[in-house]
């Protein structure tokens, strides 16, 4: 399932995906002129990240694979998130 409101500078995007082994993701994120203004990631998966951390980090970044997947890398190694990637996340965010 996915949702996105578009205008010229606003996207809110809604995304939701079951990852097998690893559980049910839920992202909510909002962009504007080409940056993350929120980012919030809920659902029914295995991990101690600390998603008001997560979002903290990424918000003010620019909305480009690369830069949320490196910063999504880097916030993950230290609390993985049980069978989902990093690269399964930015996916999700870009798909």
């Amino acid at each position: 399932m996915a949702s996105r409101r578009w205008d010229s500078t606003l996207t809110e995007i809604t995304k939701k995906r079951y990852f097998p082994g690893g559980g049910l993701v839920k992202l909510s994120l909002t962009v504007k002129h080409g940056v993350l203004t929120a980012f919030h990631l809920n659902g029914d998966f295995f991990s101690d990240v600390d998603v008001a951390r997560l979002s903290q980090e990424l918000v003010g970044q620019r909305f480009r694979p690369a830069t949320v997947q490196a910063q999504l890398t880097a916030l993950l190694a230290a609390t993985p998130i049980v069978n989902i990637s990093a690269a399964d996340l930015t996916a999700l965010c870009f798909s």
